[in-house]
């Protein structure tokens, strides 16, 4: 007779991939597991790529008056305003379709990178499933982020308007620091709790144990802020 308590396979109901975004959020351990077990790929990974562009498009009239603004400044050469308008825009429109499986392939190599020394790995489709849906508080994030910025009056304006603690940080605090700060956010540390249990799944053990894995990706994520704020600050921006 098979113990009920491993053979999950048989007797619990399979994963639904769109109910599955929202039971991430309310029930994410059961969630991961049955995921776990029937990787489910279209449905978080969608849902970003909407999400990004629903922002983008709420962010439209900031957009464009950001590049008026650094237009004036420094003009790309044998370009017009409104030819570097649409330039920048279809980018945003192609970083928001193609954004998030990028970014979920490069997170789910890590996943099955580190999961050699967790027990071996499951295979690259279980990690791009987890990650996509432990990214999913991040999309939620991301659109009520948007919707603050639109009550701002310029982009400086709303680059200081956010969700974390930056927001509460005086506007001459190092930009290291300021990063270190807008990195803590409800959403991000959902997000992070997330991958915690989703790679614990994975790997069938404790999501406690998952602790390396997410502070490299912690790491790596604060790593690619500081040197976008040290590129930005460069320019001025």
């Amino acid at each position: 007779m098979s113990d009920p308590t491993t053979d999950r396979g048989l007797n619990e109901p399979k994963p639904r991939p769109w109910g599955a975004l929202l039971t991430v959020i309310t029930e994410p351990t059961a969630t991961f597991q049955a995921l776990a077990e029937r990787p489910a790929i279209l449905p978080p990974y969608l849902l970003q790529m909407v999400a990004g562009l629903i922002g983008a498009y709420l962010l439209l009239p900031l957009t464009k008056a950001g590049i008026a603004e650094q237009y004036a400044k420094a003009a790309p050469p044998g370009m017009t305003l409104a030819l570097y308008q649409v330039v920048t825009i279809i980018t945003l429109a192609i970083g928001a379709l193609i954004g998030p499986w990028l970014i979920g392939t490069i997170l789910a190599l890590l996943a099955s990178f580190f999961a050699q020394f967790q027990g071996g790995s499951a295979g690259f489709r279980p990690y791009l499933s987890m990650i996509g849906y432990a990214r999913v508080p991040l999309a939620v994030g991301g659109l009520i982020q948007a919707l603050l910025m639109t009550r701002a009056s310029s982009m400086q304006q709303a680059q200081s308007m956010n969700l974390s603690l930056a927001a509460l940080a005086p506007d001459e605090t190092h930009f290291v620091l300021k990063s270190l700060l807008s990195t803590i956010n409800p959403f991000n540390v959902f997000y992070y709790a997330l991958l915690a249990i989703g790679f614990g799944a994975v790997q069938r053990m404790r999501p406690a144990r998952s602790a390396t894995f997410v502070g490299v990706i912690y790491v790596l994520a604060l790593g690619l802020m500081l040197v976008g704020g040290a590129v930005n600050k460069s320019r001025g921006m």
